[in-house]
């Protein structure tokens, strides 16, 4: 029996996996083809994943990853697979899988130089979440309408709240991780017509001089910073997971982070079921419009592999129109519009969910940086973040990030110089 390796990586609080492990037990019965499926601990699975495909053959055929810079240093080795050939012959022997049901928006997110690497499993897009309960309790039911007002409520509850509540709590620690959501509050900020291509928020088109002083970018951090110093005495160590955490344990009113966590926040015995709400981000301006990022976790295929119709149609089976739907109750991310037209889907998500994640899809820019030491000029951009957060001046952090920004970009040009 043929046989392909599977990756996929573990992340706490989700447990995609048992929707992947379903479906992949049926495509083993519908086409004979063995699947060992390996699960990785999210925060060691670049590295395990890099080191297997490099493999000559690859030790991993298929693997989920998310559609970043991570994905991108890969396709700069040569170790991704193009998918446009297989996605092709898909449209012409097999049209009811409809590659174009699939949101244009999110397949770009793993186009590169022109072609596509990557078919999405999820994505996510950074919201407004809130408590409606404590909403009531400290606002009268009223939702801020600009980031300024969120910032100043978030103040004013946390002040009132004596540790028991805190008016906001968002991504703090230091390091690449929380950056996503930074970019969808800078998105905000800068709104549609300054982005000229995914990440290039962050750049020039050349991608060789950072744009961190530009002061819509530095009035979306500092919006972001001013919100983590209205969390708990302990924001700046707080990542994605204890975030969630404190919000369903009832204790935070606003949380800006990933629509994926409502699977969490609506499940049985969570203390914010029922009573959740959510809301595109407020803009910066009253008379602007709100703007954010999306994210993606999808399949790549393995250039190194040697048995790549196999995996493309493992791809394929996962990424179907059924696929979708059942693997998207575990993520609230669907992939396909048919999806989010369903009723039934519209049925499974909280109404005012899926009316705010299909508009916020709308509004969002992707929030993908095609560098390879992004790693480094993220964690940079959050070491301002903290700075502010702190109570650093603003303009004194910003001008801080943008020299050591440039000079990891100048670093990276002179190691391309010598490579050529």
């Amino acid at each position: 029996m043929q046989a392909i390796t599977v990756a996929v990586p573990r992340y706490p609080l989700f447990e995609i996996f048992q929707g992947v492990e379903e479906l992949t037990a049926e495509f083993e019965r519908e086409f004979g083809i063995k699947v060992h499926l390996e699960r990785i601990e999210a925060s060691a699975a670049p590295h395990a994943i890099a080191s297997a495909i490099r493999q000559q053959p690859s030790q991993i055929d298929v693997w989920l990853q998310p559609f970043n810079h991570t994905s991108y240093a890969l396709f700069s080795e040569g170790l991704l697979e193009c998918l446009d050939p297989y996605i092709a012959e898909t449209r012409r022997n097999t049209p009811d899988y409809d590659v174009d049901d699939i949101e244009p928006e999110l397949m770009q997110s793993a186009r590169y130089r022109g072609e596509s690497y990557g078919i999405p499993l999820l994505f996510e897009s950074y919201i407004l979440i809130y408590n409606k309960k404590l909403l009531a309790r400290y606002l009268g039911g009223r939702l801020p309408q600009t980031m300024d007002e969120l910032v100043h409520a978030a103040r004013e509850v946390t002040a009132a709240g004596h540790g028991e509540v805190y008016g906001a709590v968002v991504r703090g620690v230091k390091g690449a991780g929380p950056i996503d959501t930074v970019a969808g509050v800078v998105y905000n900020s800068v709104c549609r017509d300054v982005v000229e291509r995914p990440g290039n928020v962050w750049f020039d088109r050349a991608w060789s001089k950072p744009s961190l002083g530009n002061p819509a970018i530095a009035r979306g951090i500092t919006h972001y910073s001013q919100l983590l110093r209205s969390g708990p005495p302990d924001a700046l160590q707080i990542n994605w997971d204890r975030a969630a955490k404190l919000f369903q344990q009832g204790k935070v009113l606003f949380f800006i982070d990933a629509t994926q966590f409502t699977v969490y926040f609506e499940a049985t015995g969570s203390n914010v079921a029922g009573h959740t709400g959510y809301a595109l981000l407020p803009p910066a301006e009253h008379s602007g419009n709100s703007w954010t990022g999306h994210w993606e976790l999808g399949w790549l295929l393995a250039k190194n592999s040697t048995r790549k119709d196999a995996a493309w149609r493992y791809i394929q089976h996962m990424s179907s129109k059924a696929a979708d739907a059942r693997i998207s109750t575990y993520t609230a991310g669907a992939i396909r519009r048919s999806t989010w037209q369903s009723e039934s889907y519209s049925r499974v998500l909280n109404s005012e969910l899926h009316r705010v994640t299909v508009e916020s899809l709308r509004r969002a820019h992707s929030t993908l940086v095609e560098h390879r030491a992004w790693d480094a000029m993220a964690s940079t951009i959050m070491g301002a973040v903290q700075q502010i957060s702190s109570g650093g001046d603003p303009n004194e952090a910003m001008q801080a990030a943008t020299r050591s920004v440039a000079a990891i970009v100048a670093r990276e040009q002179e190691e391309d110089e010598r490579r050529v």
